[in-house]
């Protein structure tokens, strides 16, 4: 299943994969477009996935209240026992994540393979332990 939302410089694709919704964020993710992400995302939790991934790979630009949105999406997950991870950040925006913190509170990955097999598997890996 595959819906799109287009607004205000932002695009976000919704992909229902076994075990995981996707969201696909392309363009820039400020305070006129946040609102769309936030809506996307708690629509899509609102029917209890075992997992959320977003797939950055074609977001350009991210504000504090992008970060906002993520965050709070972090929370409410974390709350509801879903495993919820970042996929395919662009460097800027990854280094945006770095630089406040928010890569210490959300799961950052290097692409949408990556993503589906942290949140698909039996027990997510917790970002927080060390190896071992």
């Amino acid at each position: 299943m595959s819906d799109e939302h287009v607004d205000r410089g932002v695009s976000i694709t919704v992909r229902t994969l076994p075990g995981a919704v996707v969201l696909k964020v392309a363009g820039e993710l400020d305070l006129a477009s946040a609102p769309q992400l936030s809506k996307a995302i708690f629509t899509q939790l609102g029917h209890d996935p075992a997992g959320l991934i977003l797939d950055l790979e074609h977001l350009t630009f991210c504000t504090s209240a992008g970060l906002h949105a993520m965050a709070h999406a972090a929370t409410v997950t974390s709350t509801k026992k879903i495993s919820f991870v970042v996929a395919a950040a662009q460097r800027t925006v990854a280094r945006v994540f770095e630089i406040v913190g928010m890569s210490e509170v959300i799961m950052l990955v290097a692409d949408l393979d990556a993503a589906y097999a942290w949140v698909t598997a039996p027990s997510p890996p917790n970002s927080d332990e060390e190896d071992g």
